[in-house]
This record gives C-alpha cells, sequence and structure tokens, in this order.
C-alpha cells in the first residue's frame, strides 16, 4: 500500500473566523471573561491572534524545554484559559496583546528556571566523528550557566519568608552550630558511656564486668598464636606509652 504524505500547506489548520470580523482582542476577551460568547470557539480565535507573538518569544526556549513549535502554542492555549478564568487583564485603555506579551514571556521564564534548577538542558549536538563521508553527532545535555544563580536566588527567597515567619511570631533564628570534629566526638561519646556507667547499680556495674571479660576471652582463645602476640606487643606498647607520660608529668 503506497503511503501518502500531508504537505504543510494541506494540513488542517485553524482560518479566520468570519464571526468576530471587526471584534478587538480587548472586546473578545471581555465577552469570554463575561461569557457571552463561547469559550471554545472565542479562545480558538484569541490564541490564532497571538500566534505571532507566542512563536517569536518561545523560539530560544525550544531547545531547553525540548519543545516543538506545537508544544510552545499548546502551552500558551493554556495560558490563555487561564488569564480567562481568572480574569487578569483589568488595565482599562491597555491594548490585549501587550498584556499577553508580558504574561507569556513570565509564564517562559517561570518553566525555564524550573527547568534548569532541576536537570540538565540540552545544548546541542557534537560531532565525534565521520562515518562514510557524514558526520557523527551526539545530543548534549549540561546544566545552565543560570542554574546556580537559580539556586541561590530560591535560597534566599526561602530564608527571607522564614525570617519573616519567624518575626511574626515574635522568634529569632538560631544559628547551625558548626560540626563536630572527629575529636569532639570521641570525647563527647566518652562522656555519655562514663554517664551510663555512673547511674548502673553495683550489681549491673559487675554484670557487665563479666559479660566484658566473658566476651574478651572467648576472642582471645580463637586467636592463632601469631595475633596473640601482636596484641600482647601492642599492649606492652600502650603500657609503655602511658609509664612515659607518667614520667615526663
Amino acid at each position: 500500500m503506497k503511503q501518502t504524505t500531508v504537505k504543510a500547506a494541506e494540513r488542517p489548520c485553524y482560518t479566520f473566523d468570519p464571526a468576530y470580523e471587526g471584534v478587538s482582542n480587548e472586546a473578545l476577551y471581555a465577552a469570554l471573561c463575561a461569557a457571552t460568547t463561547p469559550l471554545e470557539a472565542g479562545l480558538k480565535e484569541l490564541h490564532y491572534r497571538m500566534k505571532p507573538i507566542i512563536l517569536k518569544a518561545s523560539k530560544g526556549f525550544l531547545n531547553a524545554f525540548s519543545w516543538t513549535f506545537d508544544d510552545a502554542m499548546g502551552e500558551a492555549l493554556i495560558l490563555l484559559w487561564e488569564l480567562v478564568v481568572k480574569q487578569s487583564f483589568k488595565d482599562i485603555g491597555k491594548r490585549f496583546h501587550c498584556f499577553f506579551i508580558s504574561a507569556w514571556r513570565n509564564r517562559l521564564n517561570t518553566l525555564f528556571a524550573r527547568i534548569v534548577v532541576r536537570e540538565p538542558i540540552y545544548l546541542g549536538d557534537c560531532k565525534i566523528g565521520m562515518n562514510k563521508n557524514k558526520p557523527i553527532l551526539v545530543c548534549g545535555y549540561g546544566f545552565h550557566e543560570k542554574a546556580k544563580e537559580y539556586r541561590e536566588k530560591k535560597s534566599a527567597w526561602a530564608k527571607a519568608q522564614y525570617d519573616r515567619k519567624l518575626a511574626a511570631e515574635g522568634k529569632t533564628r538560631q544559628e547551625k552550630k558548626p560540626p563536630m570534629t572527629a575529636e569532639e566526638k570521641r570525647e563527647r561519646a566518652r562522656i555519655r558511656a562514663a554517664e551510663r556507667f555512673a547511674a548502673l547499680t553495683p550489681e549491673e556495674k559487675r554484670a557487665k564486668y563479666d559479660r566484658e571479660n566473658a566476651a574478651r576471652r572467648a576472642r582471645r582463645a580463637a586467636m592463632t598464636p601469631e595475633e596473640k602476640a601482636a596484641l600482647n606487643e601492642r599492649y606492652n606498647g600502650y603500657a609503655k606509652a602511658r609509664k612515659a607520660r607518667a614520667t615526663a608529668e
């Protein structure tokens, strides 16, 4: 069966609706908000009129979003629907297309900030060689240069929000303590162990000694002669070091 292709000119697309001839963008938007015109037909007409703005503003974001122009048109249609539902355009005397330009650019910038912070983006194709006189290309992905800046701004905004919340409650931020060093951690563990041991009764202390001695004897019985000799040598080294410190003091 022969497969046929549809040329771009033959593909179904929206055409101008004579019912909206002479109706300005502002009047059409007002009619949509007042529900005096069908939502689907009115949005389709307004979407068609905003198409040049949508395509021009989204051109620089397509690679970062992995979008096509159809994806951009779909997202813009969602934005138009939200503007109608929320009745966001309320500036009397202002042109609707000027308002939509700002709203669409803000939408693109917001999506861009979310994407570049969360994951690598498409940066372009990289040539790695040739095969039969044809270049071999691979897709290049990486974090955008703005990713770090956006993370810092988001962190600063979250910190300011938290400070305002504490100020409203009459509290102040507790500064984080610096991380403990290895020596401080060992000293803290030693103090806690000493406190736990001091809280034991004489019977509990004797039972603890018995368990430790039994475990020590079992480990020593399982050692080879070489391991026992190394252990004795290590203990002798500890004894000599303690004697040297006592003599120095």
